[in-house]
């Protein structure tokens, strides 16, 4: 769960430092912050470690409570095709008027996104290569 979500449910409790660290897809290193929580599904409950993660990560559901806590994976992505399906756009009657109610969305500039950081990671030891203009060859020919 992300940092901003659990500080929107307004849970009094502390934070305990976690010794743990995960790896994002990029490679990327991080350490969350943990909690222990107790934990009820379909009339089951247990005690589980609850990770708390900062914004940009996304949400992770681990091995050991879909186990302990059986959860159908199956059943839970039936249940979310049939609620998205209800909020299915309908018609769209042509491109103009799309761009005439949501201009925005079109115009042909770069904005700042707030709270977006971009960096480039390199492999460790590794250099970037400059390569040299190289100039091409010019062929004369002739037209017919």
């Amino acid at each position: 769960m992300s940092r901003d979500t659990f500080y929107k449910l307004n849970i009094s409790t502390d934070l305990l430092n976690s010794d743990d660290a995960f790896r994002s897809y990029t490679g990327n290193v991080f350490k969350p912050v943990k909690k222990i929580v107790n934990v009820t599904y379909n009339n089951k409950t247990s005690q589980e470690i609850l990770y708390i993660v900062a914004q940009e990560y996304n949400a992770l559901l681990g091995n050991t409570w879909i186990r302990l806590l059986q959860i159908n994976l199956q059943e839970i992505e039936s249940q979310k095709k049939h609620i998205s399906n209800k909020f299915l756009i309908t018609s769209i009657y042509n491109i103009d008027d799309i761009i005439s109610n949501h201009p925005e969305i079109f115009e042909k500039i770069v904005r700042y996104i707030p709270g977006v950081n971009v960096s480039f990671q390199f492999r460790e030891n590794n250099r970037p290569i400059f390569h040299k203009k190289k100039e091409m060859c010019h062929i004369p020919f002739e037209k017919k």
